[in-house]
């Protein structure tokens, strides 16, 4: 079912989704006035070195659509660890742009003088239409990146979007992308950047790839997504490279090899782009370089303590009615962070701008004053496989990650935090104690990852068949995935007690002194 074919209930919501858009649309262009750019410009990268992008190319990207994305971190908080992961989602869309460019041109290079029928597959307006999908893939990222969509891809509105297509398999800021892509007043300024370059563009090509959308009619097309949204697209090579590369673990990733090696076949009853057998310790390389990673960059306890203390001034912020208004006048811009569209009014600098804000308010302003200027908040314990007695009462705990549940009317672990809280005494805010549960990464991309048939009269057979991911799927979830609790350093003592009761009664887990010992915190008394 289409989003434009909504169910009768979902009507009006739809309605309001897509103005709401429309509002945010209006509001960032309202003082564009884009200039006649006279040729194509050169831009010198930090990981990809010198790429060129076209004159059409330039103009979009000055836009302030795009230009608003050098506010927001890539990484959200690991530069608080990682000091010099400060690059930003203005850097990596360049850097995805560069690699569409890549990826289009080693398939162009390999069929043009191959006689092959595959050199019909490819043609100039596919590579246009990536490259201005690429610039404008992440413009519906809110602020902190990731973080900010951890927080409203649980909003109403985004979950009732995810039941309808294009956005089934589409991740809540690339739903926003389209969405903006698909609004009156962004077709309004694009249609002025074609006509000024002469641009024809497939629209659609342009705005389905940012979301993955395949759709029934489109089968023989799928490898046209797979260069931007696919198992091993040019938005992966890029984040890979780029936060290893800043973050001080640079990864090894054959990408020669991986572009001589890249063909268009049949695969599951669709034209995919695939890999010649030579290029699978490519691909390897690229699984092993998404486990280091996320256990040593994405799932760093102190990056998740981070992500918590955002969540808890959005939570407070929530709970207080608090709508956020610069200026005291009645034309000024309200944002209420109840609704999803609502982040997109919001950069980095502007989350912590609200410390000086709210003087009737001295509890967020503690919140982000704390969050800004590194107190971070402190793990209490360790949950694991490695530091509980039953390594199987970690699955009943870890389940309420993929199911949605409540406890009071909170989600699960919201409502376990607070569960905790109470139980210690409710030391400081609620917003200042979290039961964090991240999810496993997902290796699924290799299994709809496809190597091209190995002869004539061949299929193509799906990575998996080379490499079992879900091996070190599972050693990752056996050793290298962990939860938290965080909490303020003068509530450790009473927290972990709590912390001890809770888990015992609600999951039957038993901690290990190796829990607490792993935090440089005294076990509680009351540890079994």
């Amino acid at each position: 079912m289409h989003y434009k074919s909504p169910r009768p209930e979902d009507k009006d919501e739809l309605k309001k989704v897509i103005s709401e858009v429309e509002d945010f649309v209006e509001w960032i262009f309202q003082h564009h006035n884009s200039g006649k750019i006279r040729k194509s410009k050169v831009i010198h990268d930090g990981v990809w070195g010198t790429n060129r992008y076209k004159a059409h190319e330039i103009a979009l990207i000055n836009t302030p659509l795009i230009q608003r994305l050098r506010q927001i971190h890539q990484t959200a908080f690991t530069y608080f660890i990682y000091p010099s992961t400060k690059h930003t989602r203005f850097d990596h869309t360049l850097g995805v742009t560069a690699q569409v460019y890549n990826l289009y041109h080693a398939l162009d290079r390999k069929f043009e003088n191959s006689g092959d029928e595959k050199q019909q597959l490819l043609n100039d307006g596919i590579l246009t239409a990536l490259r201005l999908a690429a610039i404008l893939h992440d413009c519906g990222h809110g602020p902190l990146s990731h973080t900010s969509e951890e927080i409203y891809g649980g909003y109403p509105e985004i979950k009732m979007l995810q039941q309808y297509e294009p956005f089934i398999e589409a991740s809540p800021h690339e739903i926003l992308s389209y969405l903006i892509i698909d609004s009156i007043k962004f077709k309004e300024v694009f249609s002025k950047i074609k006509e000024e370059y002469n641009l024809t563009v497939d629209y659609d090509l342009m705005k389905n790839s940012i979301v993955g959308y395949v759709g029934e009619d489109q089968l023989d097309d799928h490898y046209k997504i797979d260069i931007l949204n696919g198992p091993f697209d040019a938005d992966k090579l890029d984040y890979l490279f780029r936060d290893g590369h800043f973050s001080g673990l640079p990864l090894q990733i054959d990408l020669e090899r991986l572009w001589h090696t890249l063909d268009i076949n049949k695969a599951d009853g669709r034209r995919r782009l695939t890999i010649d057998w030579g290029g699978v310790s490519s691909l390897e390389q690229i699984t092993f370089s998404k486990m280091t990673l996320f256990p040593a960059v994405y799932h760093h306890h102190k990056v998740r303590a981070c992500d918590c203390m955002l969540k808890g001034i959005i939570e407070y912020i929530l709970a207080n009615d608090i709508v956020i208004n610069e200026i005291e006048e009645p034309k000024a811009l309200d944002i209420n962070l109840s609704r999803a569209v609502n982040f997109l009014y919001l950069t980095d600098n502007d989350i912590f701008s609200l410390n000086g804000l709210y003087k009737d308010h001295e509890k967020l302003h503690s919140l982000i004053h704390n969050l800004e200027y590194r107190r971070l908040l402190k793990r209490v314990v360790v949950i694991s496989r490695d530091t509980v007695e039953d390594k199987e009462s970690i699955d009943n705990y870890y389940k309420f990650s993929e199911e949605k549940a409540e406890i009071d009317g909170l989600d699960f672990y919201r409502g376990l935090a607070k569960q905790i809280w109470e139980k210690a005494g409710t030391p400081g805010l609620h917003q200042e104690l979290w039961v964090d549960c991240p999810k496993h990464p997902s290796f699924g991309e290799v299994s709809d990852t496809w190597v091209s048939p190995l002869g004539e009269g061949q299929a193509s057979m799906p990575l998996s068949d080379f490499f079992k991911a879900e091996r070190y799927a599972a050693q990752y979830k056996l050793k290298k995935w962990r939860s938290h609790v965080f909490c303020k350093y003068d509530a450790i003592e009473k927290v972990a007690e709590a912390t001890v009761d809770i888990f015992r009664e609600k999951f039957g887990i038993e901690f290990k002194r190796l829990a607490f010992d792993l935090c440089h915190v005294t076990p509680p008394k009351n540890l079994g």
